[in-house]
């Protein structure tokens, strides 16, 4: 079974393994990178020539609760395009949940970073939501750094189940690193919890 619909890597646990009803905790090794892009341009411009991403879009379809179903997809891109012949770029990363039961905790634009330990809760949850987004002429002006968690919440059966993506920002690539989802109650999760 995969939870990845674009990945290269395959996660072979069974559903019969995992009680769904459940804390589900997910600690993924090896990490998965995100990227939007497979191959880099070579430019040369201003003072040497430098690596570039060429242009492309790509989403990941992501299921949380391990129920086989797709729960949100975390779509990615990278636009290139020139100015005075040295090309500028810019990459974002955004989650969407599939449908309404679905949604992230966020600031209206922005998904709500949260830290170890910090409660999963927000005033505003939203169906979609930027994670990431940078972007100049050779350097990356980076709003996400080091280890944050996303919040995330699915209405089953007429009651919210909150728990968290959790998401890493290193040398320039964004790694997706484990997940969770309390689908035992509706009780409020700690990021980082493992279980209840």
């Amino acid at each position: 079974m995969s939870f990845f619909s674009c990945n290269k890597e395959e996660d072979d646990t069974s559903l019969e393994e995992i009680q769904v009803t459940s804390f589900v905790y997910r600690d993924l090794n090896p990490r998965i990178a995100l990227k939007s892009y497979d191959s880099l341009l070579y430019v040369n411009c201003g003072a040497g020539k430098k690596y570039f991403p060429i242009s492309k879009s790509r989403s990941i379809t992501i299921d949380l609760d391990l129920d086989r179903k797709a729960d949100f997809y975390i779509d990615l891109s990278h636009y290139e395009h020139r100015t005075n012949g040295c090309p500028y770029y810019q990459f974002t990363a955004s989650i969407r949940g599939v449908d309404n039961n679905r949604t992230i905790a966020s600031n209206q634009n922005w998904s709500t970073q949260f830290i170890m330990n910090d409660t999963i809760q927000s005033n505003y949850w939203a169906l979609s939501s930027l994670i990431l987004r940078y972007g100049s002429k050779t350097e990356a002006d980076i709003t996400l750094t080091g280890t944050n968690y996303i919040g995330i919440r699915i209405l089953i059966n007429d009651k919210y189940h909150y728990g968290y993506i959790k998401l890493s920002f290193e040398n320039n690539a964004l790694f997706f690193k484990a997940f969770a989802i309390n689908r035992a109650n509706s009780e409020l999760v700690i990021a980082g919890q493992e279980n209840l």
